[in-house]
C-alpha cells in the first residue's frame, strides 16, 4: 500500500466529477489509500475511496460555508492522517498553509483562473471586484509559492503560478474514454434534439441560445444549475423556453443519455477573459459522445474545433449565426455524424483523462519519494 492522501473541498460536492471520479479514482487505482473529505454522500460504489461527510447545508450562506465549513473540512481531513494533502478550493488556502507548517506535502488544485473569474461574480458589487480581483492574486501567488504544488486545470493557470514563482503542472480536465461513448444498441429518438451541459448564466450564452432556437422545430435539452435568480427569470420568460426541455443536476449516467439524444452540442460561452483561456469539460464531453460542436469563436476553442473538424465555430452573442449553424447541421446528418466521429477520435488519441491520470501520479510519486 503506497502513501495515504487526503483530497479536500469545502465547496465541490463528494461525487464531483474531476476530484472524485477522476482524480481519486485514478489514485486508488495506483495503490494509495485516498481519502475525500467534501459535502454529500458518493454512490454506492465509492471506488475504494474512504469518504468523510460535510453537512450538504451551511448555516449562513456563501458567508458561513467560507467561515466554518473550511474549518470543518481541515479537521476532517486531518484525522485522515494523511501525509500528502490536496485541496480544491481557494477559501481553503490559509489551511493549506497551515498543513504545510505542520509538514505535510500541499497540493493546490486551481480549477478556475480565480482573479480573472471574480469580476464575473453578479454577488461582489461590480465597483469592488477590480480591487479584490488584485488582492486574490497577491493571496493566491503568495500561498502557492510556499506549497509543494499546484496542479492546473489548464496551461494559461499553470503558466500564471509559475510566473508567481510556484511549482505548478497542468492536469486538463478531459474525459475518461468511453465513459460517454455512444453504446452501438441506442435506439434513435424520434424526437430531434440539441443539448447543453454545464453552468447555465448569460455569460454562458443562455439568452442567445434560447433566441436562436425559438422558432426552430427541436427541443433544446439542457441540464445544469442557474448560477443566479436573475439568469433563471430571464430564461424562463424568453420565448424559447418554450423549446427546452430542463434536466437540472443530472447524474453520469443520464448526462451519457443527454448525449446519446443530441444531435449536436452547444458551447456557446461569452468571449470574457475567464473564458478565453479555459477548456471547457462540456466541449471534450461531447465530442467524446461523437456528437458534432457548435463552439464560440474563442481562438483556443476554434484551434480544437477546426483541428480535429469536429463542429463549427460562431458568434457566441448572434443569435442569427448559432440559429443557421444548427439548421446547417440538421439539414446535413452525413457531415454532422463525420464531424462526431473525428471529434471521438480526437479524444481518443489527445484529449483523454488516461493521459492526465499518468501526469497527476507522476506529480503524488515525485512528492512523496
Amino acid at each position: 500500500m503506497k502513501a495515504i492522501v487526503c483530497h479536500m473541498s469545502s465547496a465541490h460536492p463528494a461525487n464531483d466529477i474531476r476530484i472524485f471520479h477522476k482524480q481519486c479514482a485514478s489514485l486508488v487505482q495506483q495503490g494509495f489509500e485516498v481519502h475525500l473529505v467534501a459535502a454529500g454522500n458518493l454512490a454506492p460504489d465509492n471506488k475504494g475511496v474512504t469518504h468523510h461527510s460535510l453537512p450538504v447545508r451551511t448555516k449562513g450562506g456563501r458567508l458561513g460555508r467560507m467561515l466554518f465549513r473550511v474549518w470543518q473540512t481541515w479537521r476532517l481531513a486531518k484525522q485522515s492522517q494523511a501525509s500528502l494533502f490536496h485541496f480544491h478550493d481557494p477559501e481553503l488556502l490559509p489551511y493549506g498553509l497551515l498543513l504545510k507548517w505542520q509538514g505535510k506535502i500541499v497540493i493546490y488544485d486551481a480549477h478556475e483562473d480565480l482573479p480573472r473569474d471574480i469580476m464575473t461574480k453578479n454577488w461582489i458589487p461590480h465597483p469592488a471586484r477590480r480591487s479584490l480581483s488584485w488582492l486574490t492574486e497577491k493571496v493566491e501567488n503568495g500561498i502557492a509559492r510556499r506549497l509543494d504544488t499546484v496542479v492546473a486545470a489548464t496551461p494559461f493557470i499553470r503558466e500564471r503560478f509559475e510566473a508567481a514563482g510556484a511549482r505548478a503542472v497542468d492536469v486538463k480536465n478531459y474525459p475518461m474514454i468511453d465513459e460517454l461513448k455512444p453504446a452501438a444498441n441506442a435506439t434513435p429518438t424520434t424526437q430531434r434534439s440539441i443539448c447543453y451541459l454545464g453552468a447555465i448564466g448569460i455569460q454562458r450564452g443562455i439568452l442567445d441560445m434560447l433566441k436562436a432556437v425559438e422558432d426552430l422545430p427541436l427541443r433544446l435539452i439542457i441540464a445544469g444549475n442557474f448560477m443566479d435568480a436573475q439568469s433563471e427569470s430571464l430564461a424562463r420568460s424568453s420565448p424559447g423556453w418554450a423549446k427546452v426541455d430542463f434536466r437540472g443536476q443530472v447524474s453520469r449516467a443520464e448526462v451519457a443519455g443527454i448525449l446519446a439524444e443530441s444531435e449536436l452540442g452547444l458551447c456557446l460561452l461569452h468571449p470574457i477573459p475567464t473564458f478565453r483561456e479555459s477548456l471547457p469539460i462540456k466541449l471534450f464531453e461531447y465530442m467524446s459522445a461523437g456528437i458534432p460542436v457548435l463552439s464560440s469563436t474563442i481562438p483556443l476553442w476554434q484551434e480544437i474545433v477546426d483541428k480535429a473538424q469536429c463542429g463549427l465555430c460562431v458568434d457566441p452573442q448572434n443569435a442569427a449565426a448559432i440559429r443557421e449553424a444548427i439548421l446547417w447541421v440538421m439539414d446535413n446528418p452525413r457531415e454532422a455524424k463525420a464531424m462526431g466521429l473525428r471529434g471521438m477520435e480526437a479524444v481518443q488519441r489527445k484529449y483523454s483523462w488516461d493521459v492526465e491520470a499518468g501526469r497527476l501520479i507522476g506529480v503524488y510519486e515525485d512528492l512523496l519519494r
